[in-house]
């Protein structure tokens, strides 16, 4: 009878340090993450006039992760523009901070849009933002 345990079983033979490292390294993917993944993959690849797409949830169900996932998927698929055109930016990651009040803070949104562009400009290979 062969069990599956989901987990290598050399790590039971691991110090508790290492057996501890290994689960919080480890990730599991729900299956609406990979649904949601798609969708998002495929609605910034066809917009259809969505000018916005807001991502939310509660504390530690994935967004980040998602949104991190999406970055590298969107980096992947501009690889051959990147090829030609170095200055391409395929991707900036910005996360919105939750407002203290009601009201979303569009103005800190935006300055930490463009605060993670002059970054990327700053950077090696980048071009300065007159350049765009």
């Amino acid at each position: 009878m062969t069990i599956l345990t989901g987990f290598p079983l050399k790590l039971l033979e691991q110090s508790a340090t290492e057996r501890l490292a290994y689960f919080e390294n480890y990730t599991v993917a729900h299956p609406r993450l990979k649904e949601v993944y798609e969708t998002l993959v495929r609605t910034i690849a066809e917009p259809a006039g969505a000018s916005f797409i807001f991502v939310y949830g509660p504390s530690g169900i994935g967004k980040t992760t998602l949104r991190l996932r999406v970055e590298q998927k969107l980096t992947e698929l501009a690889l051959p523009k990147l090829e030609s055109d170095r200055g391409c930016v395929p991707v900036v990651g910005v996360e919105a901070v939750a407002p203290e009040s009601r009201n979303f803070n569009w103005k800190d949104y935006y300055t930490r849009a463009l605060i993670a562009l002059a970054l990327f400009c700053h950077s090696p290979g980048g071009r300065s933002l007159e350049a765009s």
